[in-house]
């Protein structure tokens, strides 16, 4: 036998009737049972028992267990939903709607990037638009929104969904940089925070180490950059090409030379590049003009808008050969109303004499020559400082014998 159907119903008495069909075999008997607490007081079946005396039929049995059977299931403990599966569903459900909608907005989104250069620092603004760009004034807000894909307003012509599929694909990994720059700015003042009780504060620019400085422009390689100094805003031309410095050296009042570069050069460090710049364009230097142009050119710049140094004549040879030699593969040089080649080191040349007074001992004396100009390196203290101008030490006896017999 089986319960083909089954119905109940609740009565103010705490009654309830169980009504249903069982069949057995081919035939189906029509039953119904009155139930209080959890005893059967009445009961009616079609079949030919359904009302004897004797208790309840074969047919009445089986509903009532089928009855207490459900009514267990439905008797356990219920269960609601937690904040975390409904945060999930809405979550979701707000990521997919905003999905859709991108799909239905014009056009993707742009973020433009404004190198800021200062006198000491390096920071970075960031503008958000299509047609016409917002400046981004809360920096953290905006990372926020990218986290949430929240639908932000920007003034009365910018309005859309946050998430990497609204910005173009060539915009995508400048707004990964910008979502991790800002990412641990706030966990550098959460730390303070839980010491201090610093708050987090607002945030329009970010500054660039030297690290970031090198991912920036790799970012940026090929495109076009807005940058903002203390006197201009420009957009310039990132640039990988081979860099050359436009030099000028020319003569300075009765006995130097002055050394000047384009009063328009800027420059700044990175971790592995060094980057120079003008109105125009900014080149990424490559590691061998960087080792060789990084102190040559830090120093120009630190002499102010002209951009010049001064030599004395007496210093011209060193500074010939230890600067300007070594910047020239990397340099256009104009040289005016000044022959270098004549400032050119000669050699020092040395060379030795020995001797042995008594059997056992060896002197040696060595004699130093400087162009036509010969003198001892130990007992001459009057060599003219046109002869002889280098950095600064000793002259020591004891290598230069070592340097000889070896």
């Amino acid at each position: 036998m089986i319960v083909a159907d089954m119905t109940t119903s609740t009565f103010w008495k705490g009654e309830t009737g169980v009504r249903g069909t069982v069949r057995e075999g081919e035939t189906a008997y029509k039953v119904e049972l009155m139930v209080k607490g959890s005893q059967v007081y009445d009961y009616s079946c079609s079949c030919i028992e359904g009302n004897s005396y004797k208790g309840m039929c074969p047919h009445a049995r089986c509903l009532w267990e089928h009855y207490q059977v459900r009514k267990k299931e439905q008797s356990g403990k219920l269960v609601s939903t937690s904040q975390g599966a409904r945060a999930m569903i809405r979550e979701y459900t707000n990521r997919e709607v905003a999905r859709l909608i991108q799909k239905s907005e014009e056009a993707q989104v742009h973020l433009m990037p404004v190198l800021v250069l200062g006198r000491r620092e390096i920071g970075l603004k960031f503008k958000v638009g299509r047609d016409r760009y917002y400046i981004l004034k809360e920096l953290t807000s905006f990372v926020r929104a990218m986290e949430t894909g929240s639908q932000v307003t920007y003034g009365r012509h910018l309005e859309f969904h946050h998430s990497m599929e609204a910005f173009a694909p060539e915009d995508r990994p400048l707004v990964a940089f910008l979502v991790e720059l800002v990412s641990l700015y706030q966990e550098h003042y959460e730390q303070f925070k839980k010491s201090a009780y610093v708050t987090v504060e607002g945030l329009r620019e970010m500054n660039l180490n030297r690290a970031n400085r090198d991912r920036f422009f790799q970012i940026m390689e090929g495109r076009k950059l807005t940058v903002e100094r203390w006197d201009a805003t420009c957009q310039v031309d990132l640039r990988d090409d081979p860099f050359l410095l436009e030099v000028t050296v020319e003569r300075a009042g009765r006995d130097g030379i002055r050394v000047r570069i384009p009063e328009t050069l800027y420059g700044f460090p990175g971790e592995e590049h060094y980057y120079v710049g003008d109105q125009k364009q900014i080149w990424r230097l490559g590691a061998e003009e960087t080792a060789c142009l990084t102190v040559f050119l830090e120093q120009m710049e630190s002499t102010g808008s002209h951009h010049s140094v001064e030599v004395q004549e007496r210093d011209i040879p060193l500074f010939y050969e230890r600067v300007l030699q070594r910047i020239l593969p990397f340099c256009r040089m104009r040289v005016k109303d000044v022959d270098l080649e004549s400032y050119r080191p000669q050699e020092l040349r040395a060379s030795f004499t020995f001797d042995s007074v008594r059997p056992g001992e060896l002197t040696m004396e060595p004699l130093l020559s400087y162009g036509d100009f010969s003198f001892h390196p130990v007992h001459d203290d009057r060599v003219p400082r046109t002869v002889c101008r280098d950095v600064p030490g000793e002259f020591r006896i004891s290598q230069v014998i070592t340097r000889y017999f070896s």
